[in-house]
């Protein structure tokens, strides 16, 4: 059983599902990037996790009370029964969720067998875990170390990327060159791009799709490589996303 505040749960739950517009094909959806979340406790934090064949999401947040198992549960049957505000307790019974509050309100829901990306959130979560950062980069696999790594205000970005986002196109590319990140989006001669002031200490260039902007607050730090994944970190947001790389 934990205790959570219900618009942190309601954020979080928000954040891994990343609705907004996506890039898919030669056009462009609003969608979400799956309604089956994973969530689990650990002595820190209670986390959500989200994954498909491009992307990984990781939210954490404060609990209190005793850890849970991992439990994969339905987004929107949850999001419903969540008011924006006050104290929500989760407690898993026997394969059903309940959600209660202390005004006497409750609701049950069905716990699902599993997340139909669990393996790769696990795979994910254990190279994201622990001290990841190095000297050399963000190291996300055995294989992979993203070198070039920048730190900036994320509401910089996220102005930058609205504006990006007015394009229409749902492809952005960051490119991390001679003191600048330099954010654009382009579609039918239609262009927008802004450069931000950073230090980084080595060069790329990356083209993605998502609107992960939309969640981000505080510092942020992008770790990439030329058309490798983009790791987006700030304090409690992990999302690492697929390159989307030229036809």
């Amino acid at each position: 059983m934990v205790r959570v505040k219900a618009s942190e749960l309601k954020k979080g739950i928000e954040t891994v599902l990343c609705k907004g517009k996506w890039a898919v094909g030669q056009g462009i959806k609003n969608q979400i990037i799956g309604n089956e979340i994973v969530i689990d406790t650990d002595d820190d934090n209670m986390n959500i996790y989200n994954a498909n064949g491009g992307t990984f999401v990781w939210y954490k947040m404060s609990y209190q009370g005793d850890t849970i198992p991992r439990i994969t549960v339905e987004a929107d049957k949850l999001n419903k029964y969540i008011r924006s505000g006050g104290i929500v307790t989760l407690s898993n019974n026997d394969g059903i969720l309940t959600i209660s509050r202390t005004t006497g309100s409750s609701a049950k829901m069905p716990i699902l067998d599993r997340h139909p990306h669990l393996e790769s959130i696990l795979r994910t979560k254990l190279s994201l875990s622990g001290n990841f950062e190095k000297k050399e980069g963000m190291v996300i696999s055995n294989k992979t170390t993203l070198r070039t790594v920048v730190q900036l205000d994320s509401s910089k970005f996220c102005e930058a990327l609205k504006l990006c986002e007015s394009v229409n196109s749902g492809i952005y590319t960051i490119n991390i060159d001679k003191g600048n990140l330099t954010i654009s989006s382009e579609k039918d001669r239609e262009m927008y791009s802004e450069s931000i002031s950073v230090e980084h200490n080595s060069n790329a260039t990356v083209r993605y799709t998502g609107p992960f902007h939309k969640f981000f607050k505080g510092t942020l730090k992008i770790a990439t490589n030329d058309n490798n994944p983009v790791l987006f970190k700030t304090d409690n947001i992990i999302i690492l996303r697929a390159p989307r790389l030229e036809a």
